[in-house]
This record gives C-alpha cells, sequence and structure tokens, in this order.
C-alpha cells in the first residue's frame, strides 16, 4: 500500500514551482550523501594508515594499539595461549580501497593462583583493515575483554 501511494506522489514530491524549492531539494541530496559518506569515514577513522603491514600476523606482531595492549597483559602476568583469524569472505570484492578483512581473536590466561580455583582470562580482537591500492594490512580496532571463571 505504502509504494502504490510513493507512486501515486511521486510527481507531486519533485514537482518544482520555482528554483528555491529546487535549490532546497539538492541541498537535502548533497546533505544525504554528506552522512552516508560520514558514516564510512567514521568506521575508517580507526584504522591506522600510517603503519602498513605485510600480513596480517605482522599486524599482530607490531602494531601500535595491539602492542600497548600486549605489554600490558604481559606486565601483569597473561601469558598468550592461542590465536585465530576469523576471514570476512565477500561475494564480490569491495568497490573501496580500504575495507575490512578480518578479525585476530587471541585469549590470554591469567596469572595462576595455586590455592584457589579462580582463573582470569583476558580476549583480545583486533580488526585487520586491507588496502588494495598498496597492498598492506593496517590496525583497525582494538578491543580488550577480561573476566574470571569460578
Amino acid at each position: 500500500m505504502l509504494i502504490r501511494q510513493c507512486l501515486i506522489d511521486f510527481p507531486k514530491i519533485f514537482y518544482i514551482p520555482n528554483s528555491r524549492s529546487l535549490f532546497m531539494k539538492l541541498r537535502a541530496l548533497l546533505t544525504g550523501l554528506v552522512l552516508v559518506a560520514s558514516v564510512n569515514a567514521d568506521e575508517l577513522s580507526q584504522v591506522n594508515l600510517s603503519a602498513g603491514y605485510q600480513t596480517s600476523q605482522e599486524v599482530f606482531d607490531y602494531a601500535v594499539k595491539t602492542n600497548l595492549v600486549k605489554n600490558s597483559l604481559t606486565s601483569m602476568n597473561f601469558q598468550l595461549s592461542d590465536c585465530k583469524e576469523s576471514m570476512i569472505y565477500y561475494f564480490v570484492e569491495p568497490v573501496e580501497n580500504i575495507f575490512k578483512k578480518s578479525t585476530y581473536h587471541c585469549t590470554y590466561i591469567g596469572p595462576k593462583n595455586h590455592m584457589s580455583y579462580v582463573h582470569d582470562y583476558s580476549d583480545i580482537s583486533i580488526d585487520i583493515y586491507y588496502n588494495k591500492s598498496y597492498l598492506l594490512h593496517h590496525e583497525g580496532d582494538v578491543a580488550v575483554r577480561y573476566w574470571t571463571v569460578y
């Protein structure tokens, strides 16, 4: 019903009685395009484009934000347990030059207290972006999650 009403009102919506309404519609269209572009820019604002790496393993080993988190976990006596990379598979290759390629997940085990059954864990997830122009991997968002098992 809504689609039929839109098709009936279509000529009324784009009726241009004077040039001012044309200006208003073009301004609204341009504002919509800017909002769409800013959403994509906000997503890529967390990507460190100044540092590029050949592989996603190098992102985990050498990236700045990731090393800050790893060093703080190491200083709290957490030990690396395992890492895995979750690839994102696209049906069609993205049009953008920089797109999210994968997420790298690593689990750390906290210091063990042999007197109790409490175990601390930490999980790091790193978004990895790929730059098609320069064939480089970039570090995106780095998230840390802590939990305790009793």
